[in-house]
């Protein structure tokens, strides 16, 4: 029977997530938010260009997670290594996030700059017509060659607000964020739209002012945190040397590489089951990347409310605290997470009735994304659970419950079946992208099963 009393927490402990939570989730929106009016800026220029734009960031978004992955992994040290007040140990997990992002980096724009064409085209091959198909293309590889650019950057971006966030630092990097956001959106007016003499690039604009963008976030989170190395003593001496001890590089290497390699067969299954969406037709790229740039900004919620479980519960764990307690701090997170996800899905919901009519595109489009964003409105309270969920399973450093809770359950659950029945039925799109939404309820009692053995709940720096 649940005990709804367990969910609900004290005044102080909403105070302490809501000091974490809410510059995340600031952050969060205003990114997504300017990311959303960028795309809705190229779709308004053209369905191909926009078709073109989604597909590349659908491939960008397995480098992003990757990022997101490996460096989660080592926030876990990170966080503990907090915990304990030991500054020796951020310094050295600071150290092994700049050689992994280099690594990362160079694997990226080797990968995408080599097999980024037929890549493309995979998304491409549905029904529709030729002469879009082809038009998509060579904008996407457009597009694609200046967003590499920008991968380094970005690599090194995160190398510093990760930390910075593991630390309970996050307005600073929220601040940046914003700023070099906002800079964004100017440019990308500017740049896609054209104005005072500057010619109109289209969607080779947007990158261009993603590009800048980043550079001026990495210039702003960079330049503070070394400005203030009286505050954060970790950065103190952080490029004297690579030097990580040897058995510390293996331990977090043992612990972040499954990380890394499970957000890699993870995000490569997102984009599997968007290719097999596209193979009923063009239009639904189109509707499937409206849909995903209103629900980036709808998920912040749940984003930082499983982020902040992650910082707060791996502090906890860093102290050695009990596990009752550790149990009964998740508790409250659920709920939190839980309860505020309705009213955002309202809000989505509502939304998906008038959303699709800003894009310059068909009628048959607007009416799929539509109801596309219904039905993962309808999921998001669950989808708000499990982000909390995977936040959790996270801290304890255990990648074979991450591994079975993110890629062996979206290649099995989603990707098989979606590609069966693309292939093999005639079952219309609408039938297809429910089915894979609603295994997210499925997922949930997965979820349920994974919390309630306890085995996430490990310290992974005594004796560091």
């Amino acid at each position: 029977m649940i005990r709804v009393r367990e969910y609900i927490g004290e005044k102080a402990f909403y105070a302490k997530a809501a000091r974490i939570a809410l510059p995340i989730m600031m952050q969060g929106s205003i990114y997504n938010l300017i990311g959303l009016l960028n795309n809705i800026m190229v779709g308004r220029v053209s369905t191909v260009q926009m078709n073109g734009v989604a597909v590349v960031n659908q491939l960008m978004f397995v480098f992003y997670s990757c990022i997101s992955g490996i460096f989660g992994g080592i926030g876990v040290f990170t966080a503990q290594f907090s915990g304990k007040g030991d500054e020796e140990g951020i310094r050295y997990t600071f150290r092994f996030k700049l050689v992994t992002s280099f690594l990362l980096s160079a694997a990226t724009i080797l990968l995408l700059g080599i097999w980024g064409k037929p890549l493309i085209q995979s998304y491409l091959s549905g029904e529709g017509l030729a002469a879009d198909a082809e038009a998509s293309l060579a904008y996407g590889m457009g597009y694609l060659w200046i967003m590499l650019v920008g991968v380094p950057p970005y690599a090194l971006i995160n190398v510093y607000s990760s930390t910075l966030r593991e630390l309970g630092q996050t307005k600073m990097p929220m601040f940046f964020c914003v700023f070099s956001m906002v800079v964004s959106l100017v440019l990308n007016y500017v740049l896609i739209f054209g104005f005072v003499g500057i010619p109109a690039m289209g969607c080779y604009g947007a990158a261009a002012a993603t590009l800048v963008a980043r550079f001026i976030e990495l210039a702003g989170v960079a330049g503070w945190t070394h400005l203030n190395a009286h505050r954060l003593p970790f950065i103190q001496g952080a490029y004297r040397s690579l030097h990580i001890p040897g058995w510390l590089a293996l331990r977090i290497a043992k612990k972040s590489a499954p990380f890394a390699l499970n957000q890699l067969l993870w995000s490569m299954g997102v984009a599997a089951q968007t290719q097999c969406y596209s193979v009923r037709g063009l239009y639904v790229v189109s509707a499937n990347n409206i849909v995903s740039a209103l629900s980036s900004l709808i998920i912040v919620v749940a984003n930082a409310v499983g982020n902040t479980a992650r910082i707060v519960i791996g502090h906890m764990m860093g102290r050695s605290e009990a596990p009752d307690k550790i149990r009964s701090v998740y508790q409250k997170f659920i709920g939190l997470g839980f309860v505020s996800s309705f009213a955002v899905a309202l809000l989505y919901a509502l939304a998906g009735r008038y959303f699709p009519l800003i894009y310059n595109t068909t009628d048959e489009v607007r009416q799929l994304a539509s109801s596309f964003i219904l039905i993962s409105a309808l999921i998001l309270p669950f989808t708000s659970y499990l982000t909390v969920v995977s936040g959790v399973l996270h801290t304890g450093g255990n990648a074979n419950l991450n591994l079975i809770f993110d890629t062996v359950f979206i290649w099995l659950a989603c990707v098989a079946p979606a590609s069966c029945l693309v292939h093999f039925t005639g079952l219309g799109i609408l039938w297809i992208y429910g089915f894979c939404q609603a295994t997210e309820i499925l997922k949930t009692f997965l979820g349920i099963l994974l919390i309630k053995k306890g085995r996430w709940i490990q310290n992974v720096v005594d004796h560091a």
